[in-house]
């Protein structure tokens, strides 16, 4: 079946939508990727570039919940993330709507050896506000809240990754 205009932007105010009711609800939406092993979700961002999609391909065993967007939700004191519609997501054979609580969140770079770096809950919350996915500049002061809460709740790390899946023993 071909994808029209139509079909498209349909698809894109879904998206929209069930982003906009994240920040509404106090979460954050971001442009980066997640899977989840051993019920814990692991969420990867970055520029353009960075290693978000090839994290995804170099985890053979884990559950892929988006390489695109990622929304993370507090449910009962706890962040989970899950992917929201992307269609780029259809490729993986392992995929889940299901949310995860977080075990992790990573800044990428790409690397000749395997690194995991603590980041500050400060250097957190700013470099978290450099990845929302879509524009809701009036519900920006949620937004910033909200990477606020999540740099204070959930460990947030550099990963500096060589581009194989020997990535996971750093991890």
């Amino acid at each position: 079946m071909t994808e029209t205009i139509e079909d498209r932007k349909q698809f894109n105010l879904n998206r929209a939508a069930q982003a906009c009711a994240v920040v509404v609800a106090g979460g954050l939406v971001m442009h980066a990727s997640a899977c989840a092993k051993n019920a814990r979700a692991y969420v990867f961002f970055g520029p353009s570039g960075a290693g978000k999609s090839s994290a995804m391909d170099h985890s053979p065993d884990a559950i892929v919940l988006s390489e695109e967007a990622v929304a993370l939700e507090c449910i009962n004191g706890v962040w989970h993330a899950r992917g929201l519609p992307y269609a780029g997501d259809a490729r993986f054979e392992k995929k889940s709507d299901v949310s995860y609580p977080v075990a992790g969140i990573y800044r990428l770079h790409h690397a000749t050896a395997n690194r995991r770096l603590p980041m500050s809950k400060a250097a957190a919350a700013q470099a978290l506000l450099t990845v929302p996915a879509g524009d809701f500049v009036e519900l920006m002061p949620r937004v910033f809240a909200a990477a606020a809460k999540i740099a204070e709740d959930v460990v947030c790390f550099e990963l500096h990754l060589r581009n194989d899946e020997s990535f996971w023993e750093v991890l």
